[in-house]
């Protein structure tokens, strides 16, 4: 295991919005590699957001960057990695934002019961 022990920089770009949605990019992990994606044909834009990351944010830092879920008419789980990856943060995450009035929709590769062994769409 290699931990990363460089200090966070305020630059990282957890939240985007694009239209009137909200855009949450948790992880930069993925279990594929589509030729459609941009991260896989070597850009790292979406729109006019630099979605690299130095860190994977924690639940509190996703939940700062997305302030009133009820500004936007959805919040997506949408990045440059798959997000149910990181199951536990994105159920809590996703948990905060129905609890307050916002709507939540998951962009997923839907590989992630076999990542998971049959316990995340149950969770889900």
């Amino acid at each position: 295991m290699v931990l990363n022990l460089q200090p966070r920089s305020n630059q990282q770009q957890i939240s985007y919005k694009i239209q009137d949605k909200l855009y949450l990019s948790i992880t930069n992990r993925c279990t594929l590699v589509c030729n459609f994606c941009p991260k896989t044909n070597g850009c790292l834009q979406v729109h006019d957001y630099d979605l690299t990351m130095q860190y994977r944010p924690t639940v509190s830092e996703i939940i700062a960057a997305i302030d009133n879920p009820t500004y936007y008419t959805e919040v997506v789980f949408c990045g440059y990695g798959e997000p149910t990856l990181r199951l536990k943060v994105l159920l809590e995450v996703a948990k905060f934002i129905k609890q307050h009035g916002g709507q939540v929709r998951v962009n997923t590769d839907g590989l992630a019961d076999l990542v998971h062994k049959g316990k995340a769409l149950p969770a889900l």
